[in-house]
C-alpha cells in the first residue's frame, strides 16, 4: 500500500545545568520510553543523576514558565520553542533539532486502504471522505500531532474536507465509532490500536534508477562515451563526448522519504521531486609526434561548449551545490602537454 507520512520536527533547549550531579528533562509523552533509555545510559556513563520526566504541552509549559522545578532539558515542537524564543524563556543559541514524529492516515479494521501516495491523491481521498476525524488541538491535552494535523488541514489546499475534531477522544476513538471514514493520527497510536489500520506504512525499498540520492549518489538510466580519432601521419586529431541521461532529484512517492526541498521535513507541500535533463560535454585535443627526437606535442580545450553543472542545492549534496562525483565543475578547460621519452 501506498503512503503518506506528515513528519513534524521536535526541538531540543539546552540550557546550563541546574547542578553539576543532577540533570533533569522533561519531554513529551511520545518521547519518554527513548529518553529514559538515554538517560539511563548517560547517568551510567558520567556518574549524574538525570531525571527523565514526560508530560503533555500545557504542562511542560506550566513547567518552562515557573521554572520549577528547575529544568535543564526540554524536548518541543518547532512552534512552541518559537513561542518561548520570542519571549526570552530559553538560552540563545542552545536550540536543535532531534526528531521527528510520524502522523499517518487510518481507517477501520478491514477496509480498502486509499491510495495516499502523493499530494494530489492525499487531497483527493480526503476530500472524497464522509468525515475525517481528528483530535481536537489545545485544551486538554495539548497534543502536538493534533496540533499538526489541525494547521494542515486548515491549508487552502484541503479547502473543503469535512473535518471532526473529536474533544472527547482521539480521531482514532471517532472512526472506530463510526463518526468518520478516515483518522488522522500518530502512526504510533494507529500500529497500537487493533481495530483499524494505517495505510502509511513505508517502502521498504529505497527505488534509485534514474534518481540522484544523497547517499548513494547519481543512478541515471543511460551513460555513455563516446570516441573518435583521426590520424595524418604523425599528425592525429581527437573527439571525446560523454553524455549522463536526465534523471529526478527528490521523489514525489513520500514512502521514499526523499525531496529535492529541504523544507519537506517541516511540511509536506514541499516534498516533490525536480527532473533534470541530459548532460552532454565534448572535448577536443590534437597531438603532433617528433620520432627524431623521442617526442609529442598535445593540445586540447575539455567541455568545449562550457557545460554548466546543474544546481541540485545544499540539502541534497555535500559541495558545490552539485553532483561533483558526475558532473564537470570547472568549465572549459584549455590544455597542452610535451612528452618526451628517454
Amino acid at each position: 500500500m501506498r503512503a503518506y507520512v506528515i513528519l513534524a520536527l521536535l526541538s531540543i533547549f539546552v540550557a546550563a545545568p541546574a547542578a553539576a550531579s543532577e540533570l533533569y528533562v522533561i519531554s513529551l509523552p511520545s518521547m519518554q520510553k527513548g529518553l529514559q533509555t538515554l538517560a539511563g545510559d548517560f547517568s551510567k556513563d558520567t556518574g549524574n543523576l538525570t531525571t527523565a520526566k514526560s508530560a503533555v504541552m500545557g504542562e511542560i509549559i506550566g513547567v518552562i514558565s515557573s521554572n520549577l522545578p528547575s529544568t535543564d532539558v526540554i524536548l518541543l515542537p518547532p512552534d512552541a520553542m518559537d513561542t518561548l524564543t520570542k519571549a526570552n524563556g530559553i538560552k540563545a543559541g542552545t536550540r536543535v533539532l532531534v526528531a521527528r514524529s510520524l502522523i499517518g492516515v487510518a481507517v477501520r479494521k478491514g477496509e480498502p486502504h486509499p491510495d495516499i501516495s502523493t499530494l494530489a491523491k492525499f487531497r483527493a481521498t480526503l476530500l472524497a471522505a464522509r468525515m475525517v476525524s481528528q483530535t481536537a488541538p489545545g485544551p486538554p491535552r495539548f497534543s502536538v500531532e493534533a496540533s499538526v494535523i489541525d494547521r494542515i488541514l486548515k491549508r487552502p489546499d484541503f479547502a473543503g474536507v469535512h473535518v471532526l475534531a473529536n474533544n472527547n477522544g482521539t480521531g482514532l476513538s471517532a472512526l472506530i465509532k463510526g463518526d468518520s471514514d478516515i483518522a488522522l493520527q500518530a502512526v504510533s497510536a494507529i500500529n497500537a490500536n487493533n481495530d483499524v489500520d494505517t495505510t502509511s506504512n513505508l517502502d521498504p525499498v529505497v527505488h534509485l534508477a534514474g534518481h540522484f540520492n544523497k547517499d548513494y549518489g547519481n543512478y541515471s538510466r543511460v551513460r555513455a562515451r563516446l570516441f573518435a580519432d583521426w590520424s595524418l601521419g604523425d599528425f592525429t586529431v581527437g573527439w571525446r563526448t560523454r553524455y549522463v541521461g536526465g534523471f529526478d532529484l527528490g521523489n514525489d512517492d513520500v514512502r521514499q522519504q526523499t525531496s529535492a526541498d529541504g523544507a519537506c521535513a517541516s511540511d509536506p507541500i514541499y516534498c516533490y521531486e525536480l527532473h533534470y535533463g541530459a548532460y552532454v560535454i565534448h572535448s577536443l585535443q590534437a597531438s603532433y609526434s617528433l620520432p627524431s627526437v623521442n617526442s609529442r606535442f598535445e593540445v586540447g580545450v575539455d567541455n568545449l561548449t562550457d557545460k554548466q553543472p546543474p544546481m541540485m542545492f545544499q540539502n541534497n549534496v555535500l559541495n558545490a551545490n552539485t553532483d561533483v562525483n558526475t558532473f564537470d565543475t570547472i568549465g572549459r578547460y584549455y590544455w597542452a602537454r610535451y612528452t618526451v621519452k628517454f
